[in-house]
């Protein structure tokens, strides 16, 4: 279950359904990963995400990634049961 999120659009779609601050040609993507996170409750299930799913390393170790397009990427940490943290990144 999402418990908290960074990224102001991002919160703003998922409490209120309000997708203005978010890039309208992922939100199709970002809305899919957020449902799957939300459903979340092991480190199995993160992993059964798919191969655009890892841990990152160095000040974000605690991290996962998940691939939205080459430069955009949704982290967050896994606090069992519970993803926190969410946030919206371009890498580059």
């Amino acid at each position: 279950m999402i418990t908290s999120i960074t990224h102001k659009g991002l919160r703003k779609f998922y409490e209120e359904g309000d997708a203005a601050l978010l890039d309208q040609r992922y939100l199709i993507k970002i809305e899919m990963l957020m449902t799957a996170l939300d459903a979340i409750t092991e480190e199995k299930d993160i992993k059964a995400l798919g191969k655009n799913i890892h841990k990152l390393k160095g000040d974000y170790e605690t991290y996962w990634s998940l691939n939205i397009t080459g430069n955009l990427r949704m982290i967050f940490k896994f606090e069992k049961p519970n993803i926190v943290n969410l946030n919206l990144v371009d890498y580059h």
